[in-house]
């Protein structure tokens, strides 16, 4: 029995093509569509950042703006007394201020006053903030550190060194639209009660912090 021995011959494709011809190209698609597809995610993924922080400006601005009409603020006073000032919301229009301060040009006394105020938002319009005209009635006590008090220019014995009048101060309060403060300017004509009846008028102006 014969056997024939055949070499193997090599391999041919047709067109002289790699096994693998093609790979190269598909591996290049696949890796274009997942580039696009990454551009396409991070793209998503900016436009809500960018509405989130649009939102949280947006929030950020209505807080600062609501918590001057409500909440508490503290600040200073400067004029006629000069000190601390404070104030604090009782409803949306109405709200309790007043001053713990110095009367620096009345023989130096200590000064405390509180006014119930009432704010008309609607008289004032403005572009950017507000700008409501405050009033109403007050009390205010001046202490001396001894038996008298000061008056049109001139000391006044007394037997004690406290002074109280009432006092109606009216004014402008600024409130900003970017940030938690406001500022204010009024006058208060004062009539004084106890140790005796006079009029004076006190006033100031001066910046709050909201909290």
């Amino acid at each position: 029995m014969n056997f024939a021995y055949h070499r193997p011959t090599s391999t041919s494709f047709r067109g002289d093509r790699s096994p693998f011809h093609g790979t190269e190209g598909h591996l290049l698609s696949a890796s274009g569509k997942g580039t696009a597809i990454e551009r396409r995610v991070e793209n998503q993924s900016m436009e809500r950042f960018h509405r989130m922080t649009a939102g949280a400006a947006l929030c950020m601005a209505t807080t600062f703006l609501n918590a001057q009409d409500n909440g508490f603020g503290l600040g200073f006073i400067v004029g006629e007394p000069t000190g601390i000032s404070f104030k604090s919301w009782v409803s949306e229009t109405r709200a309790v201020d007043g001053a713990a301060a110095w009367s620096i040009g009345r023989g130096s006394a200590f000064n405390l006053h509180v006014d119930y105020l009432f704010h008309a938002y609607n008289a004032i319009h403005v572009s950017r903030g507000r700008l409501p005209i405050h009033y109403g009635p007050g009390a205010r006590m001046r202490v001396w550190n001894d038996g008298r008090y000061w008056r049109g220019g001139e000391w006044h014995a007394i037997n004690g060194n406290i002074d109280l009048a009432a006092r109606f101060p009216v004014g402008l309060t600024y409130q900003f639209d970017n940030a938690p403060l406001d500022a204010f300017i009024e006058a208060a004509p004062c009539l004084g009660i106890l140790p005796e009846t006079y009029f004076v008028v006190d006033g100031g102006l001066g910046l709050r912090y909201w909290f």
